[in-house]
Order: structure tokens, then sequence, then C-alpha cells
């Protein structure tokens, strides 16, 4: 076994944007000397620099194709100079087409979004159309993106004639392609003052892209921070290394291991100032490579709580190497670690709260947990969770919308009872294990719940409701009563009616049999002289 050195690069960070996880911006490469062919070149080139040792079968194989595909690695690959030009640009983000997002549907291919300042804007497409036909070709039933891509994808300056279904309209267009640079990192602002910020590749510009973000979303109050890495399958080391800075400051960010297993640590490019708020990163199973990199730097660091499924697990690194024919050799030459010298390869990052996006939307569980960031004094409506050794607290007013109960419910079956707090106007109260099973419960803490209902709405299909205080009509009709299906959240309209201190809730919908029900009275119900009520209720109706 060969003895191993650990080397810690103190200087020119910078410097380390030349470092790839699928490419090298400026090429690094052994000297070969002149040979009469590519095939001999790329031959000295695998011979000399590919991580394992390299076998006679391999390198006897009649052309680089074929070659590289005798070396049994996904992550190698050999490019013609086209298709090295369509590599970057994709890392870069950066295509030659009309600029629409798509999706498969059964008609053809749904616009699931159109690119600022893209061909497709300027024709008129918008989100949701059905392009049903490209350049005579029909894409009714057409089953692969990648397919449905070279339809629509090619030169600039070269048109394509497309037919597109928009309800009942059947629309033509002739739109001309052209070169397309759609932004590797986007923000907004979530519910809460949540700063959302998805990375979608390790571009040359992400790193400036992200700090610029950062920036914009703390100028507008940002109280927490949710970084999107699903999906991502990676791009420039260096880049990654320049954005873990932000999260675990000028420290070892990666482990990299040679051919000859000597080991290099390299650290984190040093910012300004590190993220001093909540911070939850995304990451599934398609998070890989580059986006691995940051994912191990940061919880290794224990920087960020991580929610979604376990990453893809790349943990080798690939060189781009050029060819005198203007072609690319893409080699694995390296291996890397955590910080900590934990295994990436085929383990991947796993997550501190799982949840698969096929079960739950992530982004909403990391918004929910995020959603009480700033907790007032007084903790009455909010619920507090602690996991991986960190506190969130979660808005119930929130948690009980339609959107978000789902997402709630959810978040309480993975919940201990050892980590969940109620939260009361003098601090946080211990969940016992019969409140933790009960949504309605956790949900409304800091509501009067009353004894379940026993009514047969079949006779009067009606709920009455009587208070001490003559309601204002206008305070009743804007979410002031309502009704909730427990299990969805989802809110059944009713017709409600109030005469002096007694309000008439009606279901307009036919309410289904066997179904829990949750009437609520909200606090934002007030009396005719505007005065409001004390405390919410909610009361559970099992429709019998």
């Amino acid at each position: 076994m060969k003895k191993q050195s650990f080397i810690n690069i103190n200087k020119f960070q910078k410097v380390l944007s030349i470092l790839l996880i699928l490419l090298f911006l400026n090429p690094i490469y052994a000297k070969v000397v002149a040979q009469p062919t590519v095939l001999q070149e790329g031959k000295n080139i695998i011979k000399s620099n590919y991580v394992n040792t390299v076998s006679d079968y391999v390198l006897n194989a009649p052309d680089l194709t074929e070659m590289v595909k005798r070396l049994n690695d996904p992550y190698s690959d050999y490019f013609t100079k086209k298709e090295y030009s369509e590599f970057t640009g994709s890392i870069n983000n950066t295509f030659s087409g009309i600029g629409i997002g798509i999706d498969l549907v059964p008609e053809g291919i749904r616009v699931s979004r159109v690119i600022e300042n893209s061909p497709a804007i300027d024709a008129g497409l918008v989100a949701g159309d059905i392009i049903v036909q490209a350049d005579n070709s029909s894409l009714v039933g057409i089953t692969s993106t990648e397919e449905a891509i070279k339809y629509i994808k090619g030169e600039s300056g070269t048109y394509v004639k497309i037919v597109v279904h928009r309800g009942t309209e059947v629309l033509n267009f002739n739109i001309q392609r052209r070169e397309i640079k759609s932004p590797t990192v986007e923000c907004k602002m979530l519910t809460g003052k949540v700063a959302y910020i998805t990375i979608v590749s390790f571009g040359e510009d992400t790193g400036d892209l992200f700090s610029k973000a950062l920036t914009k979303m703390n100028d507008l109050g940002a109280k927490s921070y949710i970084i999107d890495l699903r999906y991502n399958g990676g791009g420039y080391m260096g880049t990654a290394l320049d954005i873990a800075g932000h999260f675990i400051g000028n420290e070892p960010a990666i482990i990299i291991e040679d051919k000859n297993s000597v080991q290099y640590k390299y650290k984190a490019v040093a910012h300004d100032k590190l993220i001093d708020k909540p911070i939850i990163f995304l990451i599934n199973q398609y998070s890989a490579s580059a986006s691995e990199i940051l994912a191990a730097a940061v919880k290794d660091y224990d920087k960020a709580l991580f929610v979604g499924t376990t990453t893809y697990g790349k943990g080798v690194a690939q060189q781009m190497f050029p060819l005198s024919d203007g072609s690319y050799l893409k080699l694995t030459v390296e291996k890397f670690f955590s910080p900590q010298g934990n295994i990436i390869h085929k383990i991947g990052i796993s997550p501190d709260f799982k949840a698969a996006d096929d079960v739950v939307d992530s982004l909403k569980v990391a918004n929910l947990l995020l959603s009480g960031a700033s907790v007032p004094k007084d903790k009455s409506g909010y619920m507090r969770i602690d996991l991986d050794g960190k506190e969130f607290y979660i808005d119930l007013k929130m948690a009980r919308s339609e959107e978000y109960w789902t997402t709630f419910t959810y978040i309480l079956s993975k919940s201990s009872l050892n980590n969940s707090y109620s939260g009361t106007n003098v601090g946080w109260e211990k969940i016992t294990s019969d409140e933790l099973s009960s949504n309605i419960f956790q949900g409304f803490s800091n509501y009067k719940i009353l004894s379940d209902l026993k009514k047969d709405l079949d006779v009067d299909k009606h709920f009455t409701i009587n208070f001490n205080m003559n309601i204002d009509q206008d305070s009743i009709k804007a979410q002031g009563i309502e009704l909730m299906e427990a299990s969805t959240g989802k809110r059944i309209s009713l017709k409600l009616e109030a005469n002096k201190n007694t309000v008439i809730a009606t279901p307009i919908e036919q309410l289904e049999k066997g179904q829990t029900y949750y009437l609520i009275v909200n606090d934002s119900v007030s009396d005719i002289n505007g005065k409001k009520i004390k405390q919410g209720t909610v009361i559970k109706y099992i429709m019998p």
C-alpha cells in the first residue's frame, strides 16, 4: 500500500477554478510528444493520466471512442469538437435554441417556462403551450426528452417551424434560433423572509452569481436560507469551493487523491463574512459531483440541515484533454473525499431529514421548518422541532393552510417525542406522545379544541355556531370560519349567514361519508364594533 501524504493548499485559491469535476477551464495535460495520429495522442494521454492502471486490451482499441468505452467508466468520454462545445455549454447553462423549458405530455411537448430575452418570448410563446410539430415532424407521443430537444435546438441563425396548440387555438411560428444564456443561479424570497437560492449547475460565473444572490436576499431582509441542489449534476470544482467559502470560510473543503494515492487538501475560498442565519440544503438522487463537494463540506462542518434524499454518489473527478484535431478526451483522473475523509463515491451524501419529492415537496418541508425564524416572546401559535442538533420553528398559521397542511402532517409523522415542543405565552412545552399523534392538537395548539361534534348533516345540511356577541358579517367571510378536510387541508366552500350572535355555516360541496373535517372559527372573527374574539376554536367532525 502506497504511503499517503497530505498537502494543505493555503495560497492562490482563485487558481482552483482550473480544477473541475466534469472539466477544467484551462486544461492541464501531460506533455505528449508529437504523434502521427490522434489515436496515438489519445492512447498516450489515457495511459499516463487515467486514475487506474490501463490494460493493453483498452490501449489496443481501433479508435478513441472504443478505447474510452473499454475503460468501462461512465464518467470518461470522447468528444468531437462540436460535442465538446455543447458539453461546456450545458455546464454554463448556455445553448443554441429558442429558449424554452419543456415537459413531455401525450399531445406533444409542453412549454413549462419561457426564458427572458429569448426568441421564444419574442415570438409570443407562453408557458402551457403544447408544441405538436417541429419542421414537419410530429411530436405527438414522443417519449424521450433528449429526442424532443433535438427538434427544437439547432445552430444559431437557423429557423425552426413549430405548430402549437393553445387551448382550442392552433398557432404557427417560425422562430430563429440564437445562443441562449440562462443563469445558473436563481433566487427569490419565500413566505417568512426565507431566501430561496437554486444552483442549476456549477458554471464559470456561478460563484459570482451566488454572491450576488446572497447580497440581494440579505438586502431584502432574509431571515434564513434554502439552497437547492436538486437535479444539479455538477460542474467546476473551483466553483463549488468558491461557494463553500460562504458557509465554512477558508477551511479545507475537499480531499483529492491522485492515481499514485497521494492526497491533497484544498481549502474553500475566503469571503468577507459567513452566512450566520439558519440554512437548509435540498438534495436528491440527482445531486452529483460538484454538488456533492459543496454538500459534503457544509455537512462536515455542521453548517446546515439537509432535507431530501441521498445524493448520486460520484466521488471521482474528470479532466479535459484537448487533441490536435479539436476533439477532447474527458478522463477520470482523481478521487475525492469530504473534508473529514468520508467516502462519497457510490455512497453519496445522506439527508438529515428524509423527504422524497414523489412523497412530499421537500421545498415546502424546508420552507415550513424555517417559517418561524423570528419567534416573538409569546410563542403561542408556533411549534419547535429539534433536528440534527438544530432548532426549527414552525408558524402554525402557515402549517394549517391548505397549501402546507399535508407537508406539516408529514413532518409530524417523522418527528419523535423527544424533539417536539408546543409554544405558549411563557415558552416551550414538551409535547406528549398522545399530543404528538393528534394532528388537530399540533396544528391548532393555540386554539380551543372542543369535543368531537356529533351531528348528522344529512338531516339539516348545516352547522350552527353560537357566540356571546353580535357577529360582524364581513369578519366571518374572509376565512373567519372555515371547514377543513383533515387529511388534505382542503377547504370546503361554505355559505355563511350571521344573525346577531348566531352563524349558520352550510357546506356548498358534498361532504364524503367517513371523512374527518375540522370546523374552524379563527380569531379574526369580530363583533359589530370590531372587537375580535379572544381565541380561535376548532372542533372535529366525522361525516357519518
